[in-house]
């Protein structure tokens, strides 16, 4: 047979380019082994050659060639012009007839996608090691702001603070411990810490002139203080916020009070539930509460209810006394309607009816201002705490001289009557 293709010959080929187009781009789509090309374009090419030369009656010549489709076991004959034309016709559009892979790579789309996968991976790394610097390397309060960010998005996770040197505290670490080389020593901190914050009113006149300013920066303070309690392991932390001698002052300081304890509860709660703090409030009077201040602390515990790193008690309108005789009321009902017995009234039982029962008692109390007295704070539960009084307004109290108290209460023996 000549070299030259007949028409009916053109015609097919153009079905056959069609058809290894088809198998091009199914290679391409990683669709098609490339080790399968080859065999694919000449099956397929080699079928529609057949089927043009059954119609003619002229046997093939001597130049014939014979290819085996290993799918359908069929053979099929090609013709040198044949085999010819389609090897000019792939090299031409570039198709990998001899298996060039290089072909296959060199796509502009190919390339693309390669770039944008390449960038994805880089930026991904980025992100990594940029959160793995502001989690692991952020120092002091800036911590917080991460496990704001991590909570708004829906995580139920508590960030662990990584230890670190705070200057300005004289080498108080903010996991409670001390830098040995700043003359501090590793100390023994309580579980239970109990606090008379005294001394607002006697700050707000000496710094601003006005009394009732102290009470809001006393406030603020005792987020520091919460803060400070929770870096040296301590489990528990109760205040006196307002006693029930305190509604013998002026209506009018009396009133303002209120007002900051409602607008002071929606801040705590904010905090709190950053640092995953549980709040309660302890009363022994609450009927003179305004609606407005039972109102916040009723939100105030019901947010922070399933918190479980740290428990904050706040004393407010609460009295030692007061307490003991709703204890001795809630034991002498349970005896008159029989469901105790007096032999059955002990110091354990007596304490379950207390506002702190399940707690432990306080390891230690402190008290601001320069003050030497208890005022009715928890007087059943103090029977054995280690007492420190300090000569300074609570506005004033830092860390560094929480730290001090923790040190010298590590240095006392508590022999409970031993």
């Amino acid at each position: 047979m000549g070299d030259e293709m007949l028409p009916s010959e053109a015609t097919s080929f153009d079905t056959f380019r069609n058809q290894a187009c088809d198998i091009a781009v199914e290679s391409k789509r990683s669709e098609l082994s490339i080790s399968d090309l080859p065999t694919r374009m000449i099956t397929y090419i080699g079928a529609q050659i057949a089927d043009t030369t059954e119609d003619k009656s002229t046997p093939a010549s001597p130049t014939d060639m014979t290819f085996i489709d290993n799918a359908s076991s069929s053979s099929h004959h090609y013709t040198t012009s044949h085999l010819e034309g389609i090897n000019d016709w792939a090299l031409k559009t570039e198709i990998p007839y001899d298996i060039d892979t290089s072909k296959l790579y060199t796509n502009p789309s190919s390339i693309l996608y390669m770039t944008i996968a390449i960038l994805i991976i880089v930026s991904t790394l980025f992100i990594c090691y940029v959160l793995y610097f502001m989690v692991f390397r952020m120092e002091g309060n800036d911590i917080n702001a991460i496990r704001k960010v991590l909570r708004r998005c829906g995580f139920n996770v508590e960030l662990k603070d990584k230890k670190y040197r705070n200057d300005k505290n004289n080498g108080v670490y903010n996991d409670g411990s001390v830098n040995k080389d700043s003359g501090f020593e590793e100390v023994r901190c309580p579980r239970h810490v109990a606090v008379i914050m005294d001394g607002n009113r006697r700050f707000g006149t000496k710094m601003h002139a006005d009394p009732l300013r102290g009470h809001w920066v006393g406030g603020q303070n005792l987020i520091d203080f919460t803060q400070w309690c929770m870096q040296a392991n301590v489990e528990v932390l109760t205040v006196y916020a307002f006693s029930t001698e305190n509604w013998n002052r002026d209506p009018k300081e009396v009133s303002i009070l209120m007002n900051i304890f409602a607008k002071y509860a929606v801040n705590f709660r904010r905090e709190a539930l950053n640092r995953n703090i549980k709040v309660r409030v302890i009363s022994s009077d609450d009927r003179k509460l305004p609606f407005v201040v039972k109102n916040a602390i009723k939100e105030l515990e019901a947010a922070t209810s399933q918190c479980t790193s740290f428990l904050v008690n706040l004393c407010i309108s609460y009295g030692g006394r007061a307490e003991i005789v709703n204890a001795c009321k809630s034991i002498a009902a349970q005896v008159k309607c029989g469901d105790m017995e007096i032999n059955d009234i002990d110091e354990d039982c007596f304490s379950s009816h207390l506002s702190t029962s399940k707690l432990p008692d306080p390891d230690i109390l402190i008290r601001t201002s320069g003050e030497f007295r208890l005022s009715n704070f928890l007087l059943w539960q103090l029977a054995y705490s280690e007492m420190f009084f300090i000569d300074k307004f609570w506005p004033e109290v830092n860390q560094q001289d929480l730290l001090r108290i923790f040190k010298q209460y590590g240095e006392r023996h508590r022999r409970f009557g031993k």
